[in-house]
Order: C-alpha cells, then structure tokens, then sequence
C-alpha cells in the first residue's frame, strides 16, 4: 500500500539557531533526517528557505559567510531538496546605548541614558518567511500532498498555518527544535507536532565530503 506523501518547508535559519547549533550537528543532512522522523510517510519535497550571509554583518566571523556556503552547495546533493534563497540587508544606523543606572558604582544621569546614540549596523534578513508562507499556501490549495510539514518556532508564520488549516482544510504538522513551543503556533491545529532532539540531529549527517557537478565539499573544521 502507498505511503501518504509529505512536503517539508524549513526556516534555516530557525532551525540552525534553535535546533543545529545546540546540538553541534552542523553538517546535517535533512533528507535522511525527515525521512527517519516521518517513517509513515513519502517525503516528495524539502525546501530549505535560507538567505546568504554578509561579511560584515559579522565582522568578528569573516569566515561565515564560506561556510556556509559549503553547506548549502552539499546540500545540493540530496535530490529531494531545494533550497529557497531571500536575502540579507545590511545597512548603517543609529540606535539608542543602552546603559544601567549605574555605572561601577556611579549614577548614570537619566539624559545621558536616554539621549545616548551610536552608530550601528542593522542586520535583516528578508524574504525568507514571506517565501516559506507563500510557498505552504500554494501546495496546500493546489493538494499536492497529504501532509505539510512546517519545520520553524516563529511564530509569524501563525497566520499562514491558519489559514491553511481553516480556510483550505490541510493537514498541517508542526516540527519544533526540542525544548521550544509556541501557543500561537499550536493553536492553529496542527495534524500532530514533532520535536527535533539532539540524537536526531547527530545520526544524519552528509558525507564529508560531498561531491556535487564535478566538486568537492568539505565540512568546516570550524563553525
């Protein structure tokens, strides 16, 4: 008998921060890891929604911006993977310093706390869960699969599950890094909720290295 088929949306970012950093599985390959955690189901499709890192929104970690390219160039390997690209704005502002009422020992006056600005740059990254949304949208109006999994903790993306659960009656899962939940993410009734542990993370990793069109990547020997 046919398996029911799956398509998985991924926040990157989301799930670096939240699930892969944390678990030092950093070279992850996620289309054995959502074929394993999604056993009763054929997983057709995984987009991975991401955007490139800037040098100098990281001045300290030049090197970045590289590795992760690394990465997403290997992930180019697994066939059933796509990756989604938004982009990062980086731009010079000015924002307020943010200084204690005291100084070692010494009160701080409250206009020098409140009047107090430094130049700064802004990091954003944009497009990616406008994309992630538009795209969970689409596949559910067009019924292109039987499940939707939505792989983020943002909960921005609320209303996009809402309105594919409500008003174009999808069956939407939920996957949360371990140890995170949202009620507004909940409450847009999920089919059933998965959380990401550590274990998962760590058993599928890529080959190191990955061979794509004739190349060669490698893991970072640092993150």
């Amino acid at each position: 008998m046919d398996r029911p088929k799956a398509i998985v949306y991924i926040d990157g970012f989301n799930l670096y921060y939240r699930a892969v950093r944390p678990s030092g599985g950093r070279w992850l390959n996620i289309q054995a890891l959502f074929d394993e955690l999604l056993k009763d189901y054929e997983v057709e499709k995984i987009y991975y929604f991401s955007a490139n890192i800037k040098a100098k929104a990281r001045p300290a970690d030049p090197d970045a911006p590289n590795r992760q390219k690394s990465y997403l160039n290997a992930l180019k390997s697994l066939s059933r993977v796509e990756v989604i690209q938004g982009n990062f704005a980086v731009t010079r502002a000015r924002s307020r310093l943010r200084l204690p009422e005291r100084i070692l020992n010494i009160r701080v006056p409250k206009k020098l706390r409140d009047d107090t600005w430094i130049p700064v740059w802004k990091v954003e990254e944009k497009g990616s869960d406008v994309s992630l949304g538009a795209h969970l949208i689409r596949d559910a109006a067009l019924k292109r699969a039987d499940l939707l999994v939505c792989v983020t903790s943002d909960s921005d993306l609320a209303p996009t599950l809402q309105i594919a659960t409500g008003e174009l009656q999808a069956e939407v899962a939920l996957c949360l890094p371990a140890g995170t939940s949202s009620r507004r993410m909940q409450a847009c009734g999920p089919k059933f909720m998965i959380w990401l542990s550590k274990g998962a993370i760590t058993r599928n990793a890529l080959p190191n290295p990955v061979h794509v069109n004739g190349k060669t990547y490698y893991k970072p020997d640092t993150w």
